[in-house]
């Protein structure tokens, strides 16, 4: 029901009424639009922050590592130094290939397609940033994404 003193039709945007002059306006962008435009920007800065994050540990592992005080991580039941190493370089990659996915997925967001993978992508992603504290960015995306289904283009059924 409108209201007696509406100018335009608050869903469709057509003028009501013969003293206005016959224009539509748009209505505002859905919440869903701004949710994908929100994952979009979060994707992104997550994803150059762990690329090139990774990227920069990696290159810096052999420093850090021999650094590192061995009681530091024997806890985790690590003797050996070249253990402790490898171990750290996996992390470095976990967090590329989080960084890399994340991009992907912010792309299908801004492009608004493949609604399933960019979910999927973005859960692996999310997964693979747990060894830091970019996981928790990674499950607010998943969550924007999941919310956001009725603004992608093609949403196949999940």
């Amino acid at each position: 029901m409108l209201r007696e003193n509406c100018i335009f039709c608050p869903s469709c945007g057509a003028s009501i009424g013969s003293n206005v002059p016959s224009q539509t306006h748009h209505a505002p962008r859905s919440l869903a639009s701004n949710r994908l435009e929100t994952a979009y920007i979060l994707c992104m800065a997550w994803g150059a922050v762990a690329i090139f994050g990774g990227i920069f540990l990696a290159l810096i592992s052999d420093l850090i590592v021999d650094m590192t005080d061995p009681q530091s991580y024997e806890w985790l039941g690590i003797n050996d130094l070249e253990a402790y190493r490898l171990q750290f370089l996996l992390e470095c990659a976990l967090i590329i290939m989080s960084g890399i996915l994340s991009v992907i997925v912010a792309q299908l967001c801004r492009k608004r397609t493949n609604y399933a993978i960019a979910l999927i992508f973005c859960i692996i992603a999310s997964l693979l940033a747990l060894v830091d504290i970019v996981g928790i960015v990674g499950f607010y995306v998943v969550y924007l994404i999941y919310k956001s289904k009725n603004a992608f283009i093609d949403r196949s059924t999940m």
